[in-house]
């Protein structure tokens, strides 16, 4: 599965202001590798569905509590890694397929 090399995504031409006053472009800079983000991508298919938050949570360690899974899914919608599922009062996730990765890059 190409699931650890999707955590590096390219973030585009975007830059915040440094220290000194110039400009620092992240256009390659790659999201931070996280124990909890790596989890969520291995638990992902395995639910073979779009899932909240608490049912990924459910199938983590205990020791991870439900904000950090919120804020790492998050973050893993940001980089394009999972997408926002609609349809139903509560929000869902999904991985992108292969198909929606190649439309990305």
């Amino acid at each position: 599965m190409t699931a650890l090399p999707l955590l590096f995504r390219d973030r585009g031409n975007q830059t915040i202001d440094g220290r000194a006053g110039r400009s620092i472009g992240l256009g390659r800079a790659r999201p931070h590798v996280n124990k909890t983000r790596v989890l969520i991508v291995q638990v992902m298919p395995e639910l073979n569905r779009p899932a909240t938050a608490g049912e990924i949570h459910k199938h983590l360690d205990d020791e991870t509590p439900l904000k950090s899974v919120e804020y790492h899914l998050a973050t893993l919608a940001q980089c394009r890694i999972v997408k926002l599922v609609f349809g139903g009062p509560k929000l869902r996730f999904r991985l992108i397929s292969e198909a929606e990765e190649k439309e990305i890059i």
